[in-house]
């Protein structure tokens, strides 16, 4: 772990300090959890913020290291420092609400409350449009450190995950909501709370925005082939698609 950690600060040292960020966010949630009866659409008030805090110091910390292969300096600073303070203020934002007892998304219930959400959708556009431009580079880029198989995981993780970010984002934030069929806050699973009566958009939202880490995983670990990496990232946009109508069609992916 220790070696990780060097690495990843080597490889990109701002992204690195921001994951730290993030990984600070999700201690305050764990012992705000313990001590706080605090309730939120059914669950505790820092479940939200741990777990979004969570994925985000694993995404900054996945980019510190795919990043690394961008060719221009320059542009992988700016994009670095764009990614990091968007994921900090939109995770601040909904740890606030949290110590304020109100939903961070979709609550318009007061003038406050709308402006945070409108904020975290901002932050998140700002995250997102960084993203696009990271794919179109990377897509664009000839010359890669790394082998071929290796390379069109990490586009394609990347492609994928920015994807899934704006389109199944844009449907739960257009609903202004996640549940299909019911109420967000109803019964859900154990710690994810997706829900376990009706249809719910974050289980493919979940997998699309971890492509950012299956896919280059894989494509390192697994698949020697360019043609195998390409493959399987359509049979994963494929699975993301079936929980996308799953969703849509009221079911659930585990049925209590």
């Amino acid at each position: 772990m220790k070696k990780l950690f060097k690495d990843l600060q080597k490889r990109n040292k701002v992204l690195f300090w921001f994951g730290i960020s993030q990984l600070i966010i999700v201690i305050i949630c764990l012992f705000s959890s313990i001590y706080s009866d605090n309730v939120i659409l059914g669950v505790n008030a820092f479940s939200k913020p741990l777990k979004y805090s969570f994925s985000s110091m694993i995404t900054c910390w996945s980019l510190c290291w795919i990043l690394y292969y961008m060719e221009s300096s320059s542009v992988k600073k700016s994009v670095s420092w764009i990614i990091g303070i968007s994921v900090l203020l939109e995770n601040l934002i909904i740890l606030i609400q949290s110590f304020r007892t109100e939903p961070a998304h979709y609550n318009m219930s007061t003038p406050l409350n709308s402006l945070m959400s409108v904020l975290i959708i901002f932050f998140m556009l700002i995250f997102s449009l960084t993203l696009i431009r990271v794919a179109v580079l990377f897509f664009n880029q000839q010359k890669f450190p790394v082998s071929q198989h290796y390379t069109w995981g990490v586009r394609l993780g990347v492609l994928i995950f920015v994807s899934s970010s704006i389109l199944i984002g844009g449907m739960m934030f257009g609903m202004m909501s996640h549940t299909i069929g019911g109420n967000d806050g109803d019964i859900g699973l154990p710690f994810l709370n997706w829900s376990s009566k009706y249809g719910d958009l974050r289980v493919a939202h979940f997998l699309g925005v971890h492509a950012l880490q299956v896919i280059p995983l894989l494509s390192y670990y697994v698949f020697k082939k360019k043609n195998s990496v390409v493959y399987f990232s359509i049979l994963y946009i494929l699975l993301i698609l079936i929980f996308v109508i799953m969703a849509f069609s009221e079911m659930p992916l585990l049925a209590k």
